[in-house]
């Protein structure tokens, strides 16, 4: 489903009109209306408030085929996967390390930081149990 029909339809679950969706993740009316009819697409930043306003994952809201999970659900994922090895980054010099570790800085600096966390966590931990399924 694309993503602005999956705004949509969660606005359509809670009973929630434009304005109201607007107003809680600090936005008018009309933007959401063009991230519903998909004329442009949200912001991480707005998408992460989306996220919060229904209390739902990133990745729900961004890629087909994912189980709907409430924010907090990474942490628990996380809790029950402890065989996984954990990631350790290497230290950036330069290049792509370079690149995501300005990345990264950035989305440190963003209100949503526990999202933009969540986000990531949740990617990371996607692509681990993968790595786990695919060895098993």
């Amino acid at each position: 489903m694309p993503l602005g029909e999956r705004i949509k339809a969660l606005r359509a679950e809670t009973g929630w009109s434009q304005a109201e969706l607007a107003e809680r993740v600090g936005d008018d009316g009309r933007q959401i209306s063009r991230y519903e009819n998909g004329r442009i697409t949200p912001s991480l930043d707005a998408l992460a408030r989306i996220a919060e306003a229904f209390n739902t994952s990133l990745d729900y809201l961004v890629f087909d085929n994912q189980l709907r999970r409430p924010l907090d659900a990474n942490r628990r994922l996380a809790r029950a996967l402890p065989s996984l090895p954990t990631y350790s980054p290497p230290t950036p010099t330069s290049g792509p390390s370079q690149d995501l570790a300005l990345v990264f800085e950035a989305a440190s600096q963003l209100e949503g930081r526990a999202l933009a966390k969540a986000l990531v966590d949740g990617i990371v931990l996607r692509q681990q149990s993968r790595r786990f399924a695919s060895a098993s």
